[in-house]
């Protein structure tokens, strides 16, 4: 029978703009979380259950998951995936789906690899157990934000894409305050934001363009599914026997579907 979901949460007709950080680090608790929500938007943060500062988190990774904030997988150990065999890889896309569930009550359904390594079979293999890794979103581009990133070239390297009708993804791991950049502090984590930064490039993105929305990675996944798949009439969205199938063995039910659209 099928499933009739009103689009309230995502635009099918707008591209999508998705904020991801990498690892564990303690300020996407602190100072990411808190800057987005005082936007009013969610982003992406892909953990890595077996490394040191996921179990220190996990209250924190819960509470925000709980308020809209997208969970997803950096695999369980960070490790360069081509290096591995077929079998090594398989344990870390579900040894890290069990770790992110067991610890916050949420299956993660989007995958990061590590150091942005992968080839056609890995992403074949993370695609039997999430619904979309960051490398391979449809029509979507990707763009870090390093320590240095200068928001003009960001806004510029934005409008380029956005013009040339893609998603577009940025990228990055934690925080440095501007207090620390001009001091000479490193900050948190490998090449951190700075908190300026992200928050002028958040008020820009808000004003800049109707035609596009901030959401989660998992959100602009499902979009995307939805958009290949013609699921979709206006504002609502009809999934089939077929669609929620698949969805189903990707821990996306019926209740986590409301939730994300």
């Amino acid at each position: 029978m099928p499933f009739t979901v009103n689009l309230n949460k995502i635009n099918i007709n707008k591209l999508s703009v998705v904020f991801t950080w990498d690892d564990n680090e303690s300020r996407q608790i602190s100072l990411i979380a808190p800057l987005f929500r005082r936007y009013n938007i969610k982003c992406t943060f892909y953990v890595v259950p077996g490394e040191n500062g996921f179990r220190e988190g996990v209250e924190g990774y819960s509470q925000i998951a709980n308020d809209g904030f997208e969970i997803g997988s950096h695999s369980f150990s960070h490790p360069d995936m081509t290096t591995l065999n077929n079998d090594e890889a398989n344990i870390e896309f579900i040894q890290s789906s069990e770790e992110i569930f067991k610890s916050i009550n949420f299956y993660p359904l989007s995958f990061a690899f590590p150091h942005h390594y992968s080839n056609e079979t890995l992403i074949q293999a993370a695609k039997r157990y999430y619904l979309e890794t960051r490398n391979t979103l449809n029509n979507s581009v990707r763009i870090s934000i390093k320590t240095l990133s200068e928001k003009e070239a960001l806004l510029i390297r934005l409008e380029e894409e956005i013009a040339k009708g893609h998603n577009v993804i940025f990228s990055g791991h934690s925080i440095i305050t501007e207090e620390e950049f001009n001091n000479g502090g490193k900050g948190e984590g490998y090449e951190p934001s700075r908190l300026s930064l992200v928050e002028s490039l958040l008020e820009k993105i808000i004003l800049y363009n109707k035609n596009i929305e901030v959401i989660t990675f998992c959100q602009a996944a499902i979009k995307e599914y939805i958009k290949l798949n013609n699921l979709y009439e206006n504002d609502i969205c009809v999934f089939d026997d077929n669609s929620l199938n698949y969805l189903q063995k990707l821990n996306i039910d019926r209740h986590r579907l409301i939730q994300l659209l």
